[in-house]
């Protein structure tokens, strides 16, 4: 119950952990702010947040595969719903900074994200001589 328990928590935790400095990096990469001239921000920088949300998921997803013994894939979808639901929560609140297209397409992106990264855990022989 603990490793189960613990392994969504360390995904949910890598999730906020590596958030803020890839959008740190990201928003580095493309100056100037989100709301642009009362646009909600480029296409550039929006999806290319989009693509980091991924990645992010992805390394979430396989975190939590990793913790989990028994029913990984079944841990990972637990997260994907706990991202969704702060996901929900985070894109509201952000709404008026980036066009609808995004926060649509961030929340639909969430749960296979982190499935993806589960699958990649068990599937692709991640798991064979595996020191954790």
């Amino acid at each position: 119950m603990i490793r189960s328990v613990s392994a969504v928590i360390a995904g949910f935790m890598a999730y906020g952990l590596l958030t803020m400095p890839l959008s740190n990096l990201v928003a580095s990469i493309f100056p100037g702010n989100f709301i642009v001239d009362g646009t909600r921000g480029e296409i550039g920088i929006n999806l290319a947040l989009l693509v980091q949300h991924v990645l992010i998921s992805l390394i979430c997803g396989f975190i939590t595969a990793l913790i989990a013994k028994k029913n990984p894939m079944g841990h990972v979808l637990v997260l994907g719903f706990v991202n969704l639901a702060m996901g929900i929560f985070v894109q509201i609140g952000a709404w008026d900074l980036m066009p609808p297209w995004y926060h649509i397409s961030f929340l639909i992106l969430v749960i296979p994200g982190v499935l993806l990264g589960g699958w990649m855990k068990t599937r692709h022989g991640f798991d064979t001589a595996s020191p954790l």
